[in-house]
């Protein structure tokens, strides 16, 4: 039998820390490119500046694709444990009524035992 086992707070606090990460990953993009743009323009060759400006067209996409990553992963792993606190909530509610239901018919459940 599998089952789930999680702390929903741990889980919920890294989600939400993951998809935090996202505002880092743009700021560091955009400190990126402001220096490989410095570098660029201060290239005494235009090959070399060339060379600069193209991995900069190379790097923003992917530091944005990150970005986006952070996000997504950090809200489905908040998402997950909020899922998994609700489904327990559910299944307790269930159980309890089942119990009840259950208690009220108990005298037709139980027989005595003849030997």
């Amino acid at each position: 039998m599998s089952y789930l086992d999680l702390n929903p707070e741990a889980v919920g606090a890294a989600g939400r820390g993951t998809a935090a990460t996202s505002a880092d990953w743009d700021a560091w993009a955009d400190g990126a490119r402001t220096l490989l743009r410095e570098a660029a323009s201060g290239a005494q060759q235009p090959a070399v500046g060339a060379a600069f400006e193209d991995y900069l067209a190379g790097l923003s996409p992917v530091v944005q694709r990150l970005a986006a990553l952070a996000t997504r992963l950090g809200a489905g792993a908040a998402g997950a444990a909020g899922a998994i606190v609700d489904s327990d909530s559910e299944a307790t509610r269930l159980l309890g009524q089942t119990g009840h239901r259950l208690g009220a018919h108990g005298s037709e459940l139980r027989r005595p035992i003849t030997g």
